[in-house]
């Protein structure tokens, strides 16, 4: 009886917060709507100001030199800025903003998109950034397994739903048990650590900690329920509008039902490139862990995408950010951001036969495709 009320109880509280997070989807759709209304109207005014000053003494021509004189004036502060920020710490960046849920369309092949039948990747898109069109691809909308680049997701969905990265995490047994029976990488924390939200997504990144990814997924939902989380994941996805995704699991282990495409992957990355929080650790080479409370002198970690494009000269490039998966399922994979002659391009490969591979993929790619 007692075994019977215990698994109602914990029923009813599946149920109820389930309700929540319907309610907090609402939410946040609502926020959406209000944004886009409240944008019309701005637009709308700004025409209207502008018709008035034109009949009123012919000063269209003066304000559009003084939008000009000001939007290059805006253009050189920005380059400024990101020349002096290219880990991208800067708080105050007015490129990206703190939530993941912009007004993006989701992109659509370009009138002279190709084919890629030059790489041994089975899966792969390139998606130009300021166009916003993907350019080559290859199966690009098929479905495939995303492994550790599910992280990319965890990262979001973690930054959308904690309140504070400072907030403290104690790692616990049932997360240890899980990233051993599974296998999963690690960033190196111990049980009963206590370790902030910050570190946790740098563990969660760079090195493609699997207790961190677990880690995070308990601080989010405060009672250790993954399911839940990967819930949370599913929402985020819902409303970024990705074609075919779904997740089963934080960390990017092979599950059937946790699953991707080529297109939605790389689409995914282009929201976290934009998200002020969540940009900086994408593209950060190396980070140092200094609040787990079990090693005196802390955990230093190193990017596995950095580490791969220096192992294998890619140069021809500019690497911004990104993540790395692997599986026996998905094989070798990547997504990343690049800039060549300055553009942006977000490029995504999966299930290439060898880490080599992969990395020859994208040097292909970036010579054949990023032009």
């Amino acid at each position: 009886m007692e075994k019977n009320d215990n698994r109602d109880k914990e029923k009813e509280h599946l149920r109820k917060y389930k309700i929540n997070l319907k309610k907090k989807g609402r939410a946040r759709k609502r926020r959406i709507k209000t944004t886009l209304f409240l944008s019309v109207l701005a637009a709308v005014a700004v025409v209207v100001s502008v018709v008035l000053f034109s009949f009123a003494g012919g000063r269209t021509s003066t304000m559009a030199d003084e939008a000009q004189s000001g939007a290059e004036s805006g253009a050189n502060g920005e380059s400024d800025v990101n020349n002096e920020t290219e880990a991208f710490t800067s708080q105050n960046n007015s490129n990206r903003t703190k939530t993941i849920l912009q007004d993006m369309a989701y992109p659509y092949r370009s009138a002279s998109y190709k084919e890629m039948k030059d790489i041994t990747s089975d899966f792969a898109a390139v998606l130009d950034v300021e166009k916003n069109e993907f350019i080559a691809g290859k199966a690009d909308s098929a479905k495939m397994y995303p492994a550790s680049m599910t992280k990319v997701m965890t990262l979001l969905t973690a930054n959308d739903f904690i309140s504070s990265s400072d907030k403290v995490y104690e790692f616990t047994l049932e997360a240890s048990d899980y990233c051993y029976v599974s296998g999963a990488a690690l960033a190196g924390l111990l049980v009963g650590e206590k370790v902030s939200v910050k570190d946790l997504y740098y563990g969660l990144i760079l090195p493609s900690g699997g207790d961190a990814a677990l880690g995070i997924a308990e601080a989010t939902t405060d009672n250790g329920d993954f399911k839940c989380f990967a819930d949370l994941m599913n929402l985020e996805a819902l409303m970024m509008g990705l074609k075919n995704t779904h997740f089963t699991n934080p960390v990017g282990l092979h599950d059937e039902n946790n699953y991707s495409t080529a297109c939605d992957i790389a689409v995914l990355l282009n929201y976290a490139m934009q998200n002020v929080d969540a940009a900086p650790v994408l593209s950060s080479e190396r980070y140092f862990m200094s609040t787990p409370s079990m090693h005196e002198n802390g955990i230093g970690l190193y990017s596995l995408v950095y580490k791969y494009f220096y192992r294998y000269n890619i140069n021809n490039v500019k690497l911004l950010g990104g993540k790395t998966g692997y599986t026996t399922e998905a094989r070798s994979c990547m997504v990343v951001e690049v800039e060549k002659n300055g553009k942006k391009y977000m490029v995504c490969t999966a299930h290439a036969p060898s880490q080599s591979d992969m990395m020859e993929d994208h040097r292909k790619i970036y010579d054949n495709y990023c032009i």
